[in-house]
């Protein structure tokens, strides 16, 4: 068993109560201080069950449920924080590890423009990259394949530098048949990050589709 999956585990006993709370109960925030220990406490939760989660693997039930607690942290940390981008990321990688899409979906789109987010700063703008990343991600899981491209796009402007939005953006014109764009994308995706087997999976896609021709 991985450690960053025994980790998980005891997250999950610690923090979720062995199944004795209800996940979904959101905590009440007042103070910095216990938005502080319910970041914390989110990050502890989803940590090892969104690395499983990129790297393919079927959650558990006991990783699944950690999310779904730490989604309930997200939101609570939300309605102290609002307009706060990062923690909106946080939420949105989570649902689509659960794939609950539509909630991705009206969480980005309903408010996309209301984050506080200061494009002029790297660290802003790479949230708000990732934010559009995560809503492509969930336009991909709902067959959307049009608009994931155009979310993906919107990511890449922002940042030019993850393979994970090139890697979604080529999915996408995979599924919209425009294979010269995604093999272009795939190639800058490998550039960042040799041997991906993400990318290289699609790059064989792609050669499959081309003597299809």
């Amino acid at each position: 068993m991985r450690t960053s999956t025994v980790i998980g585990c005891i997250a999950c006993l610690v923090l979720v109560g062995c199944g004795k709370d209800d996940p979904n109960e959101l905590r009440v925030i007042i103070t910095s201080d216990e938005y502080n220990r319910t970041l914390a406490d989110a990050k502890l939760l989803s940590k090892a069950p969104l690395e499983a989660a990129a790297a393919g693997e079927l959650l558990s039930e006991e990783q699944k449920n950690a999310l779904i607690r730490a989604r309930a942290l997200f939101k609570s940390m939300l309605a102290f924080r609002p307009r706060n981008g990062a923690l909106a990321l946080g939420a949105a990688k989570i649902d689509n590890a659960l794939k609950d899409h539509d909630a991705v979906i009206k969480l980005l789109t309903d408010t996309r423009d209301g984050w506080e987010l200061n494009l002029k700063n790297s660290e802003d703008r790479e949230v708000a990259s990732y934010l559009s990343l995560e809503l492509a991600r969930a336009q991909l899981g709902l067959n959307k394949f049009e608009e994931a491209a155009q979310s993906a796009n919107e990511a890449l402007k922002l940042n030019k530098n993850s393979a994970e939005i090139f890697e979604v953006l080529a999915s996408a014109h995979i599924q919209t048949k425009e294979v010269d764009l995604a093999k272009a994308e795939i190639a800058e995706g490998l550039k960042l990050a040799p041997g991906n087997p993400r990318l290289t999976e699609l790059q064989d896609l792609v050669k499959m589709a081309e003597g299809s021709r």
